[in-house]
């Protein structure tokens, strides 16, 4: 479990998860309006990280894959 939060600056998304393993930055991400689709990755122990989910509403939806295997998440925001 852990909270990811996603953040516009200026042009440019950031996002940063926090859980019992510490924070961490992702080292790109994206957000595709029209597709409502959030990418990112990031390393974890030397091993890339990657995200990939879609907004619906308050919801999100999507998987996050590493090292060959796939696990599937959902998270709804926060107010």
């Amino acid at each position: 479990a852990g909270v990811l939060t996603v953040s516009l600056d200026g042009e440019r998304y950031q996002a940063t998860l926090k859980s019992q393993a510490g924070e961490i930055k992702f080292d790109e991400t994206t957000y595709d309006k029209k597709s409502k689709k959030l990418i990112g990755s990031f390393y974890y122990d030397g091993t890339p990280i990657y995200f990939e989910s879609t907004t619906e509403g308050n919801a999100m939806n999507g998987s996050v894959s590493a090292g060959g295997g796939s696990w599937p998440f959902s998270g709804v925001r926060k107010k």
